[in-house]
């Protein structure tokens, strides 16, 4: 059934406004961030934003749970530049693109047959310890996915692996572009006053 049918009758109108607000202030955030996203997984730029759009519509028309994110995710772009790297590394990223999607509509499949078959228990025997192992892994490929952008590289030799990518990138420190490399530690820095000034704003 069609749950939107069931909310939206009852939805007042004094949220209206915030809710637009929200909606917008998510959407520029999202529309940056699955962006890079896109960069991680190496295929088209435009192939983000369609992640963080396309499914929260269905979603706010079929979803069960206020409380579920609906996009994508740095962890699974990983996994899908692994994929394709493995299949062929000079492969055009107009491939890249139509491979990526091929595997996340297999996937979205299988997460349909898991739901099908009510397999949502599963995730009972996931441990604190192991989620908080693959997020903690998951950043730290992440940060050395993004090495290259970070330094400025226009070219860099191919690696295979995070240890061997994160060795290429510091053995080419000469090529490194200064301005680039210190504009986005400026703005790591600005994260970090941000962050510090919400908890601070929290405090208060």
């Amino acid at each position: 059934h069609i749950l939107i049918l069931e909310w939206l009758p009852k939805y007042q109108m004094d949220y209206l406004a915030k809710d637009v607000a929200g909606g917008v202030t998510l959407g520029l955030m999202c529309l940056s961030q699955t962006l890079a996203q896109a960069a991680i997984a190496t295929t088209m730029p435009i192939s983000g934003p369609y992640c963080a759009f396309v499914p929260p519509i269905v979603y706010a028309l079929l979803g069960t749970s206020r409380h579920a994110s609906v996009s994508s995710g740095s962890m699974g772009c990983i996994i899908i530049a692994s994929v394709l790297s493995q299949i062929d590394p000079n492969m055009s990223i107009e491939a890249r693109t139509e491979l990526a999607t091929l595997l996340a509509f297999i996937a979205g499949l299988f997460q349909v047959l898991m739901g099908l078959c009510n397999l949502a228990f599963a995730v009972r025997f996931l441990s604190q310890a192991t989620i908080s192992g693959f997020v903690s892994g998951g950043a730290v490929l992440i940060m050395i996915s993004q090495m290259k952008s970070l330094f400025g590289y226009t070219t860099m030799p191919p690696a295979h692996g995070s240890i061997q990518k994160f060795v290429v990138a510091l053995q080419n420190w000469r090529n490194i572009n200064v301005p680039n490399f210190g504009l986005c530690l400026f703005m790591l820095l600005v994260l970090q006053l941000c962050k510090r000034a919400k908890a601070y704003a929290k405090g208060k």
